[in-house]
């Protein structure tokens, strides 16, 4: 997700700032943007299921989990980014899945991964 997100951040601001999208954007939005975008921030949202599972639990290791030993690295490459115009956050949610409509999203708020 982090990764993923990053790469969106950094083909956005190369499209924005070569001025091929500026032009797009305002065509459709009649909207002015910034002349030159520095800063790209990623929000990297999931619900709280997900966190859980990459997260994982004390003394077990499952699928999908990031190993304990890994987040050092994983908090220096948000810290890079962050130095190169990509601040990074990360949040989760809770939702109620309908059937007849689309899920409603409630209780949006930042966490904090493990060190």
């Amino acid at each position: 997700m982090l990764v993923e997100g990053a790469a969106y951040a950094i083909a956005l601001r190369k499209a924005w700032n070569s001025g091929l999208f500026q032009t797009t954007w305002k065509q459709v939005t009649s909207i002015d943007g910034p002349a030159r975008l520095e800063q790209v921030p990623v929000l990297c949202l999931a619900p709280e299921a997900y966190w859980t599972r990459v997260v994982g639990s004390r003394g077990r290791r499952q699928a999908d989990q990031v190993f304990p030993d890994h987040w050092k690295a994983f908090h220096r490459l948000v810290g890079t980014f962050g130095t190169c115009g990509i601040p990074v956050c990360f949040a989760t949610f809770e939702y109620t899945d309908a059937e007849t409509s689309l899920p409603t999203i409630k209780n949006v708020r930042s966490i904090n991964l493990p060190t």
